[in-house]
């Protein structure tokens, strides 16, 4: 469950990347950064811009620190969540600098408004605790610029940081809410960070669920795929850790647009997926024969090894959940091992009418 006083970070960060807008996105971020940031600089060239010595080193120092923040969002990988906390809250700083040195305080607190984008980045992607510093430098920012303008025009100085002041919030509430709305049962820790499937934890804990929440009918039968991409480590060292990223993204997008919405897509180590669902029946081959069909019009066109194993769903029911799972993984592992040793690019089922289950 993504609360709404969590951080969201690796959640949509993950979600971007199944859904190839991580690069757009950060690319987005990059020029936000530093088109902000060279504004003060260019209105060096304005009446009402900063002037004097002291005022213009500090547009050009706002424009140096933003242009190096966006070539950080340039690079093929995603910065870390603590990179992106420490910028947005610093950021802060040049925010209100760029305000405050503007010679016309009008101009400064039309300005502000660029602090509704840090507040949309934070209301997004991070815990609310670290506008705590952002909106503290902007109401002083704010208040100092009106009581500025408020010596000549007390109910223009008023209206304008009201407004501003509205905005943002109003802005905070909008984005909050969104996530709240499209937030999953699924907590952000059991969810994997670069394909936005679940990690080992969550597939335990949901494949728990699924053995638990299911009609144990004595026709159902618990289909549990381990589906491993063909040549990982060869792909990682001839096209680079950006193009093997690239494969395991599309593969995951593969797996959650061919299984069933209820049906479990995970994620467990650099080439591994594991796919579970029950059937009423022991042939999972429609499943899979879709599975290899999604891979192959991937971009990345990688073919993976298959393993399978199915069992009957009711003598499962009467062992731990823990100890079902690890059954049914080293079942389904050992059949993929068998399509990997002959060649790859193939399926091995293991169909069983009694999986043995030692506790």
């Amino acid at each position: 469950m993504i609360p709404g006083g969590q951080s969201n970070y690796y959640w949509l960060t993950s979600l971007l990347a199944a859904r190839g807008l991580q690069a757009r996105t950060a690319r987005v971020v990059a020029f936000v950064n530093g088109g902000v940031g060279l504004l003060p600089m260019l209105l060096i060239l304005s009446p009402a811009g900063p002037h004097g010595p002291v005022r213009e080193a500090i547009a050009v120092a706002i424009a140096v620190y933003s242009l190096t923040v966006a070539s950080v969002w340039l690079r093929h990988s995603w910065p870390s969540q603590r990179f992106s906390i420490i910028t947005v809250t610093l950021w802060a700083i040049p925010m209100s600098a760029a305000c405050l040195v503007m010679s016309d305080p009008m101009l400064g607190m039309l300005a502000t408004i660029s602090f509704i984008f840090a507040t949309g980045y934070v209301a997004f992607l991070h815990h609310p605790i670290f506008l705590v510093p952002i909106w503290g430098a902007g109401a002083i920012t704010l208040g100092y610029l009106a009581v500025r303008i408020g010596m000549h025009d007390p109910a223009l100085a008023f209206s304008a940081a009201a407004v501003i002041a509205l905005v943002n919030v109003y802005v905070f509430y909008t984005c909050r809410t969104a996530i709240d709305l499209s937030s999953t049962d699924i907590h952000y820790s059991e969810i994997e960070q670069l394909t936005g499937l679940l990690n080992t934890d969550g597939l335990y804990a949901r494949a728990a669920n699924l053995l638990a929440a299911r009609n144990r009918q004595d026709d159902r039968h618990m289909v549990l795929a381990v589906v491993s991409i063909d040549s990982f480590p060869l792909l990682a060292s001839m096209s680079g850790p950006r193009h093997a990223n690239r494969a395991r993204i599309d593969v995951s997008q593969a797996l959650r647009e061919t299984v069933r919405r209820n049906a479990i897509a995970a994620h467990i180590s650099d080439s591994d997926f594991i796919v579970a669902d029950t059937f009423t029946t022991p042939d999972a081959s429609p499943l899979i024969d879709r599975i290899q069909g999604a891979m192959k019009s991937t971009p990345s066109r990688v073919t993976a090894s298959i393993g399978v194993v199915c069992t009957p769903l009711a003598p499962l029911t009467v062992h731990p959940p823990e100890v079902v799972i690890d059954a049914l993984l080293a079942a389904a592992a050992q059949a993929m091992e068998r399509a990997r040793e002959d060649g790859g690019n193939d399926v091995r089922y293991d169909v069983r009418d009694n999986l043995p289950i030692d506790e």
